[in-house]
C-alpha cells in the first residue's frame, strides 16, 4: 500500500509539472505568434539599446527576427 501511495504521489507531481509546462508553452506560443506578426507586417521595428535609445532594425535584422519567431512557434505551438 505504501508503494502504491508513493506511485500515486509521483504521478500527481508529474501531472502538475506537465500542466505547468503546457501553460508555459501556451504563453510562449502566444508571444511567438505576436512577434511573428510584427515581423511579417514589416514596417519600422525597433529595439531599445543599452542607452535606452530606439535602434531601428535593418532588413537582415527583420528577417532574423521573423525566422526566430517562426522557430519559437514551431517549438511551442503544438
Amino acid at each position: 500500500a505504501r508503494v502504491r501511495a508513493k506511485n500515486a504521489e509521483i504521478e500527481k507531481t508529474n501531472k502538475l509539472a506537465a500542466e505547468k509546462t503546457a501553460k508555459i508553452n501556451a504563453e510562449n506560443c502566444k508571444s511567438a505568434r505576436a512577434n511573428y506578426q510584427s515581423f511579417a507586417q514589416g514596417g519600422r521595428i525597433y529595439k531599445m539599446n543599452e542607452k535606452g535609445e530606439r535602434e531601428y532594425m535593418d532588413d537582415a535584422g527583420l528577417e532574423a527576427g521573423k525566422a526566430k519567431a517562426q522557430a519559437e512557434m514551431n517549438k511551442y505551438c503544438k
